[in-house]
């Protein structure tokens, strides 16, 4: 029979064990706010369609990238950080973000690895645009896709070649803000097609006990 102290000793460790697991929420909620936040201006459907055909669409929902209808990448969102962009007239108006994201198991292109999407918005004569840089495709975790690359990689100056030689993809904001997604409309304009009944089913289904006790601790700076 165990003793009184060896009982209270393993209450403590559970007690220890619970703070961890909330303290690394906490820090998980932090990231997926960072990412919200950072994600939002570039969220929608985005084209090529500069000469009146377009070859390509870019769908930006809060989770994933999907190129061109098919192409899907699942952003890692505690990953998310700004570009330091610089500070001179050229990057007058410029936001850039860094997003990591997990290539599908289907992907024709390194399957079930991790890419680096560099994207840099930008606001030109009332037209939003939208530059992108994939420097990575193919890194083996997250973690190295997430390394910070040297300036003979990427270069958020040269739009035309800054990207590991190549240029960065150039898109603008599709009129009608629609792409297409396995042969169906998505409508970017109701947050990318999420079902609203399935989104309160989440909510309904969370613990409160366990809410009230995170925002506790993320409110006292753990």
């Amino acid at each position: 029979m165990k003793s009184q102290l060896q009982l209270s000793h393993a209450a403590s460790m559970q007690g220890i064990l619970l703070l961890l697991a909330l303290m690394t929420s906490c820090q998980h909620v932090r990231g997926e706010e960072a990412h919200a936040d950072l994600i939002q201006p570039f969220l929608g459907c985005w084209d090529d369609q500069f000469t009146g055909t377009s070859d390509s669409t870019l769908l930006v929902t809060e989770s994933e990238f999907v190129v061109s209808g098919s192409l899907k990448f699942t952003m890692l969102t505690n990953y998310t950080t700004s570009l330091a962009m610089g500070s001179d007239d050229r990057f007058s108006g410029r936001t850039g973000i860094s997003v990591i994201a997990a290539n599908g198991p289907d992907s024709p292109w390194a399957p079930n690895k991790f890419s680096d999407f560099d994207m840099i918005l930008t606001t030109d004569e009332g037209m939003e645009r939208v530059y992108y840089c994939q420097i990575d495709w193919n890194d083996p975790t997250a973690e190295e896709a997430s390394k910070p690359e040297g300036p003979e990689e990427i270069d958020y100056m040269d739009l035309e070649a800054g990207c590991n030689g190549y240029p960065f993809s150039e898109m603008r904001r599709s009129v009608g803000g629609r792409c297409e997604t396995d042969g169906t409309d998505t409508d970017t304009d109701t947050g990318a097609g999420a079902d609203p009944t399935s989104v309160a089913a989440g909510f309904a289904g969370t613990n409160a006990m366990h809410v009230a006790l995170l925002g506790l601790l993320c409110l006292l700076g753990f």
